[in-house]
């Protein structure tokens, strides 16, 4: 009865789950695959940039790219343009954004520094666009939802409607994480609706993820089901693994059965190793602990958290996951039944 207890608490913990991963999921393709749209400053910094606009911050392989970006330091230092700089900056800290939160936001507060906001408006909109992803990621919910509110005018005065697509998710996704489900499924539909007039196709379906987790919270959770379980044979989560992780992730917490949820956690686990993003593959780990204590498999628990004893530090993990793996882990060494896990 004591496992049954916990296995409950830790299901009825995935709309939290559920919430956070969403903040990052459909920022990963942020501002991606659009048209360059920087001012031309110089026509070799200008053409690293074209190259980096490819890469987003999820990509198992983005490091690769970082010698472009010791490269656009070097010639915006040699010219001393400090808008060359704050581009530089801002590249650093797109590549640096999943792995370095602490030196992302060194990086996009001096960008912000740097830029003339007047003269290079674009420029500024996409610093101060990471700037609300940070906010978000810190869970200052006012704040990123007026810095996203304030590019979304921006964007469309530019008709930018990848970009304003991917503001509507930020904020679709602060509305959820405030509990404000229906708010934040209009603003879903949304970026739904501009992901397919721009002609985006990936960033469509792949906001579908959103709408999938949306129709869960709203009460209908057969269709979330089936809207999730249909992008898992998309070309898209066939490709990029981060995503496909995420989905199958999402299909653990909204899965209704034990054996659906132990499926889907496995997958999703074996999926998460072959990728570099430490908070997917922490939450895969929490979700195989989970089940292994429900099923009083301790030398099981054992291996998979030997296997990952290094996890991000609880700085940059959200409350309930990090104190969930302590728990997990006092429990694995016998030393005290996880009793955090089961208070309400």
């Amino acid at each position: 009865m004591m496992y049954k207890t916990l296995f409950c608490y830790l299901c009825s913990m995935k709309n939290a789950f559920l919430i956070y991963l969403c903040i990052f999921l459909l920022q990963q393709s942020v501002l991606g695959s659009n048209s360059y749209r920087w001012k031309p400053i110089d026509a070799s910094f200008d053409s690293l940039g074209k190259q980096l606009e490819l890469v987003d911050y999820k990509n198992n392989e983005r490091m690769q790219f970082y010698p472009l970006v010791t490269r656009m330091y070097q010639i915006a230092n040699l010219k001393n343009n400090r808008n060359l700089q704050a581009r530089a900056l801002y590249w650093d800290a797109w590549l640096k954004f999943e792995t370095n939160t602490e030196e992302t936001e060194t990086l996009i507060e001096e960008a912000l520094e740097k830029v003339d906001s007047v003269n290079y408006t674009y420029d500024h909109a996409r610093i101060f666009f990471v700037k609300g992803m940070l906010l978000a990621k810190h869970n200052k919910y006012p704040q990123a939802y007026h810095t996203f509110k304030r590019q979304e005018n921006y964007f469309k005065s530019i008709n930018d409607l990848y970009s304003l697509g991917y503001t509507y998710v930020n904020i679709g996704s602060i509305m959820r994480r405030i509990g404000e489900y229906q708010e934040g499924y209009k603003y879903y539909l949304q970026a739904d609706e501009i992901f397919k007039k721009g002609g985006f196709i990936d960033d469509e379906i792949k906001n579908r993820h959103n709408i999938g987790i949306s129709q869960y919270h709203l009460g209908h959770p057969q269709k979330g089901i089936e809207i999730l379980t249909a992008l898992l044979d998309e070309r898209i989560a066939q490709e990029d693994l981060p995503f496909r992780t995420d989905v199958l992730t999402s299909l653990y917490f909204v899965s209704q059965t034990l054996p659906d949820k132990e499926k889907y956690a496995r997958e999703a686990y074996k999926t998460a190793q072959k990728i570099t993003n430490k908070t997917s593959q922490t939450y895969t780990l929490i979700n195989m602990g989970a089940l292994y204590i429900y099923k009083k498999r301790k030398i099981l628990l054992f291996f998979i958290f030997k296997k990952h004893a290094i996890l991000p530090r609880p700085t940059r993990m959200p409350f309930q996951p990090f104190t969930l793996y302590m728990a997990l882990r006092k429990y694995m060494i016998g030393k005290t039944y996880p009793t955090v896990l089961i208070s309400t």
